[in-house]
This record gives C-alpha cells, sequence and structure tokens, in this order.
C-alpha cells in the first residue's frame, strides 16, 4: 500500500538561509591580499626564469667563441635546410642519369648511389639510398629510366 504525503506542513528550519553567503568583513581587503600574494609569487617565478635564461646565454656564447680544432664552431642562422633550388645539372636525377646512361647494362640501385657519390653528388644526407630510390622511382614514372627488374635499372 502506498503512503500518503502529508499536505501542509512546512520543512524544518536547519538555521542556514538560501542563496549567496553574507560578505566578510574583509571582502575587498582580502581579495586585494590574494592578488598581491599572486603577483609577488609570479614575479619570484618570472626571476627564476631570468636567471636561467641568462646562464643558457652565457653558456652558448662560450660555446661558440671556442674554437674546435682548426674551425670555429658556429650556429647558423637560417629558416630552414633548404636554401633554393640546385643549378641546372647539378641535381640528384642528373647524376643518376648520367650514371645509368654510363653503364652497358642494368644496374643495382645501390650501385646507383655509390656511383652517384662517386661522381661529385654533394650532399649532407644520412639516408642517401632513400633519396635516390624515391629519384629512380620518380624517373621510372616520367620514363626517364626503365625498370628492368626488382632494383635493376637501365636507360
Amino acid at each position: 500500500m502506498a503512503r500518503k504525503k502529508k499536505r501542509g506542513r512546512k520543512p524544518k528550519a536547519t538555521g542556514k538561509r538560501r542563496g549567496r553567503p553574507p560578505a566578510s568583513a574583509n571582502g575587498a581587503s582580502g581579495l586585494l591580499n590574494d592578488l598581491l600574494n599572486y603577483r609577488n609569487s609570479l614575479e619570484s617565478q618570472r626571476v627564476a626564469i631570468d636567471s636561467e635564461i641568462d646562464a643558457i646565454t652565457s653558456a652558448i656564447d662560450a660555446m661558440q667563441s671556442v674554437p674546435s680544432g682548426s674551425k670555429r664552431v658556429t650556429i647558423a642562422k637560417s629558416a630552414g635546410a633548404r636554401r633554393g633550388p640546385r643549378p641546372p645539372g647539378t641535381s640528384l636525377k642528373d647524376f643518376i642519369g648520367k650514371v645509368v646512361g654510363g653503364s652497358r647494362g642494368p644496374v643495382k640501385a645501390k650501385d646507383i648511389t655509390s656511383g652517384v657519390v662517386s661522381a661529385g653528388y654533394q650532399t649532407k644526407s644520412q639516408n642517401l639510398n632513400a633519396q635516390v630510390s624515391t629519384a629512380l622511382a620518380d624517373m621510372v614514372r616520367q620514363k626517364q629510366i626503365r625498370k628492368m627488374g626488382r632494383g635493376l635499372y637501365a636507360k
């Protein structure tokens, strides 16, 4: 059986008011003190960071002024590694064409890489094999060279 609700009865008063709490006695000044304390802590952090930046800057300056062997160490201040297109006849594809064209039969991709370096191709690449493989695939698509088999290329 369901119980009936009693009507007309008010809830018990707990002594707590509803809504916003009353303003504290030190409301505005307490907030001001909190903001001042926070600002002071941020300024102390800034001083610590500035001293770290100064230490790093002096270390960089010291590294640049010390000669390494016969050459002085300098840090390049360029936007990136690429400095524009190569002059005509000095691209990787041009050197690949010379190496493949100068051979009598099909040439392996590994041999093309070593032939490109011995022909005088200037590079700082750590993985020239991957660049040669990409260029070979592009040259096959453009029908500049023919793929004779797996890893074999001819003019």
